[in-house]
């Protein structure tokens, strides 16, 4: 009969959960997602922040390089255009 020999660190070396590509979202399989998000509550805050973040605002889609346009109904005027990949999400 063959004697087997077993290796004390196979269990850890099977595990590929244990790697920061899985135990770190940002940095691993879910960065992108993060950076899209991040774009996005930029966008966002850069509405509220600005001088129209108090006044009635409205979307209106539109077609061609922009997804749609954010104005301002208290001014009717146009406060920013909005990227296809924020309406997208």
């Amino acid at each position: 009969m063959a004697k087997l020999n077993y290796n004390s660190n196979h269990s850890r070396s099977l595990s590929n959960m244990n790697n920061a590509y899985w135990t770190s979202p940002k940095q691993g399989f879910d960065q992108s997602w993060h950076k899209q998000k991040n774009k996005e509550k930029q966008f966002y805050q850069g509405i509220q922040q600005g001088k129209h973040g108090t006044h009635e605002l409205d979307v209106v889609l539109t077609e061609g390089v922009h997804a749609g346009k954010v104005i301002c109904k208290t001014c009717n005027k146009h406060v920013a255009w909005i990227p296809k990949h924020i309406i997208n999400t």
